[in-house]
C-alpha cells in the first residue's frame, strides 16, 4: 500500500512469481472489461456492458451505507466481525488490516480490525445449546428468554476467539474460553456472556482507531437485527449505533460503485438515499458498569495467552 504495488519480499516468503500477478490496478469505478457477445446471448444482456470489479464484501457493504468520504467508523457485524474506518493516509503501528478502499482507492484507505467470530459463535451456541429451535429463530427466542439477565451475565464472562483472532491480537493459538461457569449457571447466562463478548469484540476493535473516531458507529450485517445486540453494543461502547433499511448489504455497495463508474450516479447524491433505520442510544450507566466487566475482559485474555501458546504447542506433538 505504500508503494502501491505487489511486496517483493511477501511474494519470495510465499513462494509467489510476481509475474503471475495481476499487475494493471483497475478501479471499483471504471470498468474492468466488457461483456463479450456469447456471454450476453447466455444473461440476455446487451454487449457491450460494463463489467465493475468491486471488492470484497465488506468494502462494498461500507459503500453501501453511504461512506464515500473519511472519518465514519462502519462495523459489519454478521457470521465475523469488520470495524472499519476510511481514512486518507494509512493507520499504521496500529495492528488494522489497510486495504485500498473500494472507492477511489487511491486516495482513501481502509482500516479494520477484524473478529474471525461474531454471530458465528452465536450460531454454534443455537446447534448445539438450543437445539428445539432452528439457526434462524433460536437467536430471536434466546434474544428473549435471556431479556432479564443482568450485566456480566451473573459471573461468566467468554472469550470469543473459536477460531483464533485476527486483529487487533494476531494470535492464532487462543480459542473459546468461558470463564466463571458454576452449578447455578444457566443456558440463559452462557448465552448472554456470548453475546457480551461479541460486544467487547466490537469495543476492543473500535479503540484501534484512537479517540477521533465519533460519538456515533453504523452497524450493518445479521447481527443488527437484533434489537438486544444493538443496545447491548451501544452500552458497552458507550457511542449512539445507527443501523440503515437496507442494512448496508455488499451488493448495493457495488450498485453504487458500478452506477458512479458508468455516470449514473452522483456521488454527492449517495448518502440521501442510505436511510438510517434507527439511533439507539447508550444507557451510560450501563456503559459505566460495563466498563469493569471490560477491563476484566481484556485482562482474561492476557490471562490465558501463555497457556494457550503452551498448549497449542503440546497439540502440535
Amino acid at each position: 500500500i505504500n508503494k502501491k504495488q505487489w511486496s517483493h519480499e511477501l511474494a519470495k516468503k510465499l513462494g509467489l512469481d510476481i509475474k503471475k500477478l495481476p499487475n494493471k490496478f483497475v478501479t471499483s469505478t471504471e470498468p474492468a472489461g466488457y461483456l463479450i457477445k456469447s456471454w450476453a446471448e447466455k444473461l440476455g444482456l446487451q454487449t457491450g456492458t460494463p463489467i465493475f470489479n468491486t471488492g470484497v464484501d465488506v468494502g462494498p457493504a461500507t459503500v453501501g451505507t453511504g461512506v464515500l468520504r473519511p472519518g465514519q467508523v462502519t462495523v459489519a457485524l454478521g457470521t465475523s466481525m469488520n470495524a472499519a474506518l476510511v481514512t486518507e493516509k494509512p493507520l499504521k503501528d496500529k495492528d488494522l488490516i489497510i486495504w485500498p478502499y473500494a472507492y477511489k482507492p487511491m486516495d482513501y484507505y481502509y482500516n479494520f480490525a477484524g473478529a474471525n467470530t461474531a454471530g458465528a459463535i452465536v450460531a454454534w451456541f443455537v446447534k448445539e445449546f438450543a437445539t428445539e429451535f432452528d439457526i434462524n429463530n433460536g437467536p430471536i427466542e434466546l434474544d428473549i428468554q435471556s431479556g432479564d439477565v443482568p450485566i456480566g451475565s451473573n459471573g461468566v464472562l467468554v472469550l470469543p476467539y473459536f477460531m483464533g483472532e485476527r486483529s487487533p491480537l494476531w494470535d492464532s493459538d487462543v480459542r473459546g474460553t468461558i470463564l466463571g461457569i458454576s452449578l447455578k449457571t444457566t443456558r440463559l447466562d452462557l448465552y448472554n456472556a456470548f453475546q457480551e463478548a461479541i460486544a467487547y469484540s466490537v469495543r476492543q476493535s473500535i479503540e484501534q482507531f484512537g479517540t477521533d473516531i465519533g460519538e456515533s458507529i453504523t452497524l450493518v450485517g445479521g447481527v443488527s437485527a437484533s434489537k438486544k445486540m444493538v443496545q447491548m453494543i451501544a452500552n458497552v461502547t458507550g457511542k449512539t449505533i445507527m443501523t440503515t433499511k437496507s442494512g448496508g448489504e455488499a451488493n448495493l455497495g457495488s450498485a453504487i460503485l458500478a452506477g458512479i463508474g458508468i455516470h449514473a450516479i452522483d456521488p454527492d447524491d449517495v448518502t440521501k438515499w442510505i436511510k438510517i433505520d434507527q439511533k439507539i442510544e447508550p444507557d451510560l450507566h450501563k456503559f459505566t458498569i460495563y466498563n469493569q466487566y471490560y477491563k476484566m475482559y481484556k485482562k482474561a485474555y492476557n490471562s490465558v495467552t501463555d497457556f494457550y501458546h503452551e498448549f497449542r504447542k503440546i497439540q502440535k506433538e
